[in-house]
């Protein structure tokens, strides 16, 4: 596993822990990266914005579902 991808797996897993507490829209790259302890520029080397590492975070699970043993029959 590459360096960027552990950090951005860090970062999603911030994302997820964040969210029931609050709401998205008031989320910050602050709350993010304190959450995990990385730098903003960090935050900013692998991602555009919150909205950027959203969907990243959205692909990525939706990849480890569908690399697994599925069929058409299930």
């Amino acid at each position: 596993m590459t360096n960027s991808l552990i950090i951005k797996k860090v970062l999603s897993q911030a994302l997820l822990e964040i969210c029931p507490q609050k709401p998205f829209h008031k989320i910050s790259i602050a709350n993010l990266t304190n959450a995990c302890g990385l730098k903003r520029q960090t935050f900013y080397y692998h991602f555009t914005d919150k909205y950027d590492l959203l969907r990243w975070t959205f692909k990525y699970d939706a990849l480890q579902y569908l690399t697994g043993d599925i069929h058409l029959e299930n």
